[in-house]
């Protein structure tokens, strides 16, 4: 290869390395700017490690998890923030009935699974059932008209474009650099991070 091709070369291959390190600190900003709607504990595991960089090895010797339960459920979470449904459930939950809004929450924002949250909300596995086969045909139905261009029946944002919207309200200070030590998971959150996040 020729001098010029090899400058050529180089120079391409840093641009590609600027585009890899601006799409990962884009990627990261978005997961701690959606975790204000977490539960207060997943919240400060989301900015404990990719606001403060924190090591799971780390947070779990202040947690008392082990670092593979703990990596998981960093990873499960990280998921569920990035998910279309996600977003539709924070942005559309305030139009529902409080049932279906308590449901949504604890299923698709806080990743309970679906016996879990009939248990944490004191409801019927059906009826929690009933309002997350709901939720998705709503999410199903806006995405559909959004993929034809139709107008939607529910109002919201587009799933398709996640990343235009923000919280309601101002988030609370992020945790300081020497964050407080992270309660540990209880047994429900357990059970729910090997559920999954979505019913």
């Amino acid at each position: 290869m020729s001098p010029p091709a090899d400058r050529h070369a180089a120079l391409d291959a840093g641009v590609e390395a600027d585009l890899r390190r601006r799409r990962r600190r884009d990627h990261t900003a978005r997961l701690v700017e959606r975790a204000v709607w977490l539960p207060p504990r997943d919240r400060a595991l989301i900015e404990a490690v990719f606001h403060h960089g924190r090591t799971v090895t780390d947070l779990a010797k202040l947690t008392g998890d082990s670092p593979r339960s703990l990596r998981r459920h960093v990873r499960q979470l990280a998921a569920r923030l990035v998910s279309p449904r996600f977003l539709f459930v924070v942005h559309h939950r305030d139009l529902w009935t409080a049932s279906r809004r308590r449901v949504g929450t604890a299923c698709f924002i806080e990743g309970l699974s679906l016996r879990a949250a009939a248990g944490q909300l004191g409801m019927s596995l059906h009826t929690v059932r009933r309002h997350t086969d709901a939720i998705e045909a709503a999410y199903e139905t806006v995405l559909a008209a959004a993929r034809t261009g139709r107008p939607r029946t529910t109002a919201g944002p587009d799933p398709r474009r996640p990343t235009e919207h923000r919280a309601a309200t101002p988030a609370p200070p992020l945790l300081p650099t020497t964050a407080a030590p992270i309660p540990p998971t209880t047994a429900p959150r357990a059970r729910s991070a090997r559920n999954g996040a979505n019913p």
